[in-house]
């Protein structure tokens, strides 16, 4: 290219530039508002894609996305069902603006993921968990009428409480079972053991319905004992009666 070409190229992308420049620097209070047009447009669109509004009320409204990725959600317990010991909590979402919101009155029912709760297990949920704000993670969806999740309650300011591995390490529930363990992710084994250790805790220090176990552990080798005695006595007392007569005959 000859020197003299370049100039003129040079000059004339310099000449575009300075319009452009001229133009946004006339025009400034229209592109400021093109720009946050723009950007809040975006933030609506990632909004609404990643659901910051949605409050979910049923189970096949959360995305299996957030089920596969054990995704916190917020809310608060409202109730708890004696029949089958599901938490029926009103999901709280990430923000509420209006025009992310989604109106909806109904709960969302939650099972302890890992967990199977005793009558006692569930009275102290009533007792202790009805409205409060809790955290809970999304596990498994279970035959589409229950999510199973890891529910954790505030505790106090510095410290928070597992409902799970709490009912399960006081004897108020047993370790659920999972059959097959092919399906199961890292994050889910992970908990199963937690819990299946806090299990072996209330067993060995006799908690909830392990010291009831255990009392009808004792109570039926003290029963079997008593029958071994009675057995032996009777045989002995037959013994030595048989002896005392044959020595009287011999005699």
């Amino acid at each position: 290219m000859k020197p003299e070409s370049k100039d003129k190229t040079d000059l004339y992308n310099s000449s575009v530039l300075e319009r452009f420049s001229n133009f946004l620097d006339s025009h400034i209070f229209a592109t400021r508002l093109v720009i946050i047009g723009i950007f809040g447009g975006g933030i609506i669109i990632i909004g609404r894609s990643i659901r910051i509004g949605t409050r979910f009320s049923k189970v096949d409204h959360v995305p299996k996305e957030f089920i596969s990725r054990h995704i916190y959600l917020r809310g608060l317990i409202k109730g708890v069902d004696i029949s089958d010991s599901t938490l029926h909590i009103s999901h709280i979402p990430i923000t509420r603006f209006i025009w992310f919101q989604t109106k909806n009155d109904d709960l969302l029912p939650v099972s302890l993921f890992g967990t199977v709760p005793m009558q006692s297990g569930v009275d102290w949920m009533k007792s202790n968990c009805i409205g409060r704000e809790v955290w809970f993670q999304l596990m498994a969806r279970k035959q589409q009428s229950h999510i199973d999740c890891v529910v954790t309650l505030k505790k106090n300011w510095l410290r928070n409480m597992c409902i799970n591995a709490y009912l399960i390490e006081n004897g108020l529930a047993k370790a659920g079972h999972v059959i097959d363990d092919a399906i199961l992710d890292s994050t889910s084994l992970h908990y199963l053991k937690i819990f299946k250790k806090a299990e072996i805790i209330a067993c060995r220090k006799q908690r909830g319905i392990w010291k009831y176990h255990h009392n009808t552990l004792q109570a039926n080798e003290v029963g079997i004992i008593s029958l071994v005695k009675k057995f032996v006595g009777h045989f002995i007392s037959r013994g030595k009666a048989a002896l005392l007569s044959y020595f009287k005959h011999k005699k």
